[in-house]
């Protein structure tokens, strides 16, 4: 059956009706190059849905028989040994590494200033949209909220990294356009190339940068079945080599996630493939179960640098914690980070387009990490990124400062603002950025409106001026976001408010269709 449907005649028949009824509502000229960009799409569904696991799971075929793998004995596992954590003092606040965190680039090639941000196709502000003498509705120079980011703005990003000079630079992914109706496997490599270059020019340090999921083609697909993704990591390995060691090009080239020590420290970054936990990436509906083994992966670099006393910081696209994300990967990296906990320093990640982050917690309800969600340098609605203030003894993280470009006056005076717009701890009236602190901004966050209002305003990118701010049930929906570290915990956090509201599909998703790791015998 399954081979039927992603036969080429099945998915031609089925692009004639889909054309037509998308015509009715969309635009011609989207609907042909949407249909014929995502057309595989449902070729590639089939194909997940019928791997043996998926098939027998389903009841389709008798063999193999599956065996649904515990997420709660791994976690009994990881667990048993978790030593006491004790929290080192930070001890040089005065010269602290500095770490500048970037996502999203999203270079929008076809950018186009003077054209109109509303249009009926796609992606505006380009070429092929509209003319409008509206300043309200006219992309700027330097973009618009509601489109993609012209290259003037990276390039005005990048002088600003050539000043700052940090001493390394965590890149989190998503580089080309969201005009991903219009993109080639071709060309998908360019926006990346392009930023790479561009850093290359003028900065002296290192670079670790991270798949996102609009960087393969079709958007969010990556097929690990038959390997055929190996034009996008090793395109990527092979920009990155020039910072990365050989070991971690190699790993990059062939999986799409690495480690490496930054040289000269006891620091080790890894870089993970979130691919491989997200479950719009199709391939994960036919088999979820750790694709190339990279959670085992991780867990054996945790061990090693245990042993060796080194630190570790994660940078990854789409989050653990993330709505999309298998309740499985989640739940098993979160044990990682419980037991580890002594010597995980950060977690970095992007996707959401907004500003915030998630507590991460033990079993028993400690604050014992803290995953940080960075928002984006594309125009939502400011370009920003953030400056990390390390120690260096410790690699505990001490302080950031946030950046952005105001658009709206860069635009009027045609000449690029950065401003930093705030520095964590005084903004968020903190003395730290221990993770119990952040779980007392939670606990003010929801006791106090007006700190809430102030924390929404940062939120929103300062795009908002908190007037707009959730209430009631959907202020608890929103904290759910928060205060939970995994999709299990944010499904319950969820069912509480009694209302599942836009997230149904995700727990239908991910419970039914995607369900636990399991692995099949054959007697």
């Amino acid at each position: 059956l399954f081979d039927i449907v992603a036969s080429p005649i099945t998915i031609n028949l089925i692009k004639g009706p889909v054309k037509f009824i998308c015509k009715k509502i969309k635009d011609p000229e989207f609907c042909e190059q949407a249909i014929e960009t995502f057309a595989p799409v449902l070729s590639q569904l089939a194909y997940a849905l019928n791997s043996t696991v998926k098939c027998a799971q389903f009841g389709f075929c008798s063999l193999p028989k599956i065996v649904i793998d515990s997420d709660v004995e791994y976690a009994k596992r990881v667990l048993k040994d978790k030593p006491v954590k004790k929290e080192p003092t930070p001890l040089n606040m005065t010269t602290p590494l500095q770490v500048l965190v970037f996502a999203y680039g999203l270079v929008g090639f076809g950018y186009k200033e003077g054209k109109s941000v509303i249009c009926t196709i796609g992606l505006c502000c380009r070429e092929d949209s509209p003319d409008t003498n509206d300043p309200r509705f006219k992309a700027g120079k330097f973009g618009h909220p509601g489109c993609d980011l012209p290259k003037i703005s990276v390039e005005s990003f990048a002088e600003q990294v050539f000043k700052l000079q940090p001493d390394l630079i965590f890149w989190l992914g998503d580089n080309p356009a969201h005009n991903t109706y219009q993109q080639k496997r071709d060309t998908q490599m360019d926006h990346f190339n392009f930023i790479a270059r561009l850093l290359k020019t003028g900065y002296n340090g290192k670079v670790y940068a991270v798949l996102g999921n609009h960087d393969s083609f079709p958007a969010g697909q990556l097929d690990y079945y038959k390997n055929t993704h190996r034009w996008l990591t090793e395109g990527f390995a092979k920009e990155l080599s020039s910072w990365l060691s050989p070991e971690a090009t190699e790993m990059m080239a062939k999986y799409g996630y690495y480690s490496q020590v930054h040289p000269g420290t006891k620091l080790k970054i890894i870089g993970l493939n979130l691919y491989f936990m997200d479950f719009t990436n199709l391939y994960m509906w036919g088999n979820s179960t750790d694709p190339y083994g990279m959670l085992a992966w991780v867990e054996k670099e945790l061990q090693s640098s245990e042993q060796k006393e080194e630190s570790v910081m994660f940078l990854g696209h789409v989050a653990p914690q993330c709505r999309s994300a298998t309740n499985s990967f989640g739940y098993r990296f979160s044990a990682l980070i419980e037991r580890y906990s002594h010597i995980v320093r950060g977690q970095f990640f992007g996707h959401i387009h907004s500003d915030y982050f998630y507590v991460s917690r033990s079993h028993e309800g400690e604050p014992i990490g803290v995953t940080h969600q960075i928002p984006p340098l594309t125009t939502r609605p400011h370009p920003a990124f953030r400056l990390y203030d390390v120690d260096r003894e410790t690699y505990h993280l001490l302080d950031f400062q946030q950046y952005h470009m105001d658009i709206y006056s860069s635009n009027r005076d045609k000449i690029a603002h950065w401003l930093i717009r705030y520095s964590f701890l005084k903004y968020f009236e903190v003395p730290n950025m221990k993770p119990s602190t952040f779980d007392s901004i939670l606990n003010r966050m929801e006791k106090n409106d007006e700190y809430f209002k102030k924390v929404f305003v940062a939120h929103s990118n300062f795009g908002s001026d908190g007037s707009n701010r959730p209430t009631g049930d959907e202020k608890r929906k929103f904290l759910c976001q928060w205060k939970t570290w995994n999709m299990n915990e944010f499904q319950h956090c969820i069912m509480a408010t009694g209302n599942f509201g836009d997230y149904t599909h995700y727990f239908i998703i991910n419970d039914l269709l995607i369900g636990n790791w399991s692995h099949a015998i054959s007697k």
